[in-house]
């Protein structure tokens, strides 16, 4: 009795959602059961590693862009592989879509690289994409809902261990004495902070992402109210001393989504109150960093954006990559080709334009792809959870706003946080739509190993 009510538990921990009674069946020989057992920790163990250092892209071998984060994870791969839990379809009925969109995405830029003699940096870039957009989805769908919560709360932590390193770094140690050490990435010369990210952009990026997790968190009393408001600011700190308008604008396209959709769920309160507080700070002469007024302050102030960050480099960048698209639509320049072909010798900040120049129309109709799948998934994990549907839809926007404003975005703290927050959406629901696949066919049910919750 006691090894079947230890089966049941263990398989109700994996995701009873779904599950056919043919599974439930198999759950209760004790002997998989206790050999899953070990196999699932060394599995979630890493995926929490790797949840928590996704933003330390300082941590990694330079030459290969393989973190410490990319590590961990795959060793949970190995492990969830190991364990026969390994879940085919993060995204339920749009993972054929999503991989049709990785597919087109990758064979542009193959095509291009290919023709112009540029296939091994094809084959890094290649890697580095194939690691964000197949094998994380793949990895975080395979745990159960609870465990990914915690995922993300690991992920929003890390970054706040991440900004108390770079202020500090800033602070105490400066640029001067880090660079020869680490070069221009806790700290840069203008006193931006690049953190354990290694740049300041990506880290007002990876702020940003954080504070839709603890949002969610907060919304659905996942985390204590106490920890929850000294994690905020502490990654509000973070993303003011990055100075980066891109993130302030990402930050405020996240209030507005979310307050509007969640109105009876108190997130307009703790947003009020953050708005007021800083209201105060402010007018009070609280300190505020230099780089920040001047990059993003000024703008916001003055109302002109030509004094945000380098909106005007970024803005020519843009109009000489819609020029030179028009002779690379059937075949692309190829990967990190757009620099040489360019006036300006540097990558667009604009990765559909990049992608357009670099892959031609297959490449920029493989990431046109994956935005659609995610908005339908945000439409799906919307059907039934209003708080859901905003989070993820906020998320989605969030990385739309990147999309448009950064050249490739294969590191994995791009993609990583918006995976992790799907897949804590959508697992219920694709793990609805198994178990109903499951019940019009028993052989299929009973030939199953217990993956996916």
């Amino acid at each position: 009795m006691f090894a079947q009510n230890r089966a049941m538990s263990t398989a109700a921990r994996y995701g009873g959602e779904g599950l056919h009674e043919s599974q439930m069946l198999l759950a209760r020989s004790p002997a998989p059961v206790l050999a899953m057992s070990s196999v699932d920790k060394t599995a979630r163990m890493f995926a929490l590693a790797g949840a928590f250092l996704l933003s330390w892209q300082l941590v990694r071998i330079p030459e290969f862009n393989f973190t410490i984060s990319d590590a961990a994870f795959l060793v949970a791969l190995g492990a969830v592989l190991l364990g026969g839990r390994l879940t085919p379809s993060p995204f339920g009925r749009l993972t054929v879509m999503w991989m049709v969109g990785v597919l087109l995405l990758l064979g542009g830029l193959f095509l291009g690289s290919l023709f112009h003699e540029e296939v091994e940096r094809w084959f890094n870039v290649a890697v580095q994409y194939l690691l964000a957009l197949f094998v994380l989805p793949l990895v975080l769908a395979s745990f159960d809902r609870e465990f990914l919560g915690k995922a993300g709360l690991a992920f929003a932590y890390g970054v706040a261990v991440s900004q108390v390193v770079g202020i500090a770094a800033l602070k105490l140690v400066g640029y001067e004495q880090l660079t020869p050490i680490v070069g221009r990435t806790i700290v840069l010369g203008n006193d931006r902070i690049g953190a354990l990210t290694a740049e300041p952009n990506a880290n007002g990026a990876v702020c940003v992402f954080a504070l839709v997790i603890l949002a969610s968190a907060l919304l659905e009393r996942r985390i204590r109210p106490l920890l929850c408001a000294a994690t905020v600011a502490t990654v509000v700190a973070g993303l003011v001393f990055s100075a980066s308008f891109t993130s302030l604008l990402a930050l405020v396209a996240l209030t507005a989504i979310i307050a509007p959709l969640t109105w009876s769920r108190g997130f307009n309160r703790v947003a009020v109150a953050g708005i007021m507080l800083a209201t105060v700070y402010i007018g009070l002469g609280g300190p505020i960093p230099d780089i920040f007024m001047e990059r993003v302050g000024s703008a916001i102030i003055e109302w002109d954006l030509s004094k945000a960050g380098t909106f005007e480099g970024r803005t020519s960048l843009i109009l000489d990559a819609w020029h030179l698209a028009n002779g690379n639509l059937l075949v692309g320049l190829g990967v990190d080709q757009f620099r040489d072909a360019s006036i300006y010798g540097a990558p667009v900040h604009n990765l559909p334009l990049l992608l357009l120049n670099e892959g031609g129309l297959l490449s920029f109709a493989g990431l046109a792809i994956l935005v659609i799948c995610l908005f339908f998934s945000s439409a799906m994990a919307g059907g039934t959870d209003t708080v859901g549907g905003a989070i993820c839809f906020a998320a989605l926007t969030v990385l739309m706003i990147y999309i448009m404003s950064l050249p490739h975005m294969y590191a994995r703290h791009w993609f990583g946080p918006v995976l992790l927050i799907y897949t804590y959406y959508l697992v219920p629901r694709v793990a609805a739509i198994r178990g109903f696949a499951r019940s019009a066919s028993p052989s299929a049910a009973t030939s199953f190993s217990g993956a996916g919750s």
